[in-house]
């Protein structure tokens, strides 16, 4: 069986963060051939692009290494003022360096949020693809996962509590393996 190593890009580290259990869950559904590489995201310095070319620090260099390795990237986050948390543009801007080779470039994204509110992270994930279109990332045909009210579907613990939210969440990565079998 082929190891298909992921990338995972998790927008939250707040203590009980909803995105973290929510990446948790999908974590805890993938087939054994899938490798889970969710780097700290906290820890990478903000984009600059004097740091690129004169050699990143080693936590960029690793980071770049595990975006070039990867054959498919996950981005689990929350929405913050309807658009993108620093954290995760700030990585995408990283793995999509040094340019033109983009080692985070040209995969398929599963986009995945759970939210407190209605859209359940669609703002977001409606401006991701934008940044995307650029670093020719795409998305299957899948369709993405999306939480609403999300303190009505996960417990305290962080499991998911909702029957519907369980199978959405199974169908949406169910279908987004799929669609990798066929690339």
């Amino acid at each position: 069986m082929k190891t298909i190593k992921l990338l995972v890009l998790v927008g939250s580290n707040r203590k009980g963060s909803y995105n973290v259990a929510l990446a948790q869950h999908i974590k805890s559904l993938l087939p054994p051939e899938f490798e889970w590489n969710a780097p700290d995201l906290f820890q990478l310095p903000f984009y600059n692009d004097d740091l690129q070319n004169s050699g990143p620090p080693s936590q960029v260099t690793a980071f770049q290494q595990l975006a070039r390795e990867s054959q498919a990237l996950f981005v689990i986050s929350p929405e913050y003022n309807w658009g993108i948390p620093a954290v995760i543009k700030n990585a995408i801007d990283w793995g999509s360096r040094p340019w033109p080779q983009c080692p985070m470039g040209k995969k398929p994204v599963l986009l995945a949020g759970a939210s407190a509110g209605p859209l359940g992270t669609g703002r977001l994930q409606l401006a991701l693809r934008q940044v995307f279109a650029c670093t020719k990332n795409y998305t299957l045909d899948t369709g993405d996962i999306l939480v609403s009210f999300a303190s009505k579907k996960f417990d305290s613990m962080g499991k998911i509590i909702d029957d519907d939210t369980k199978i959405a969440v199974k169908k949406n990565l169910d279908l987004f393996i799929t669609g990798l079998n066929k690339l």
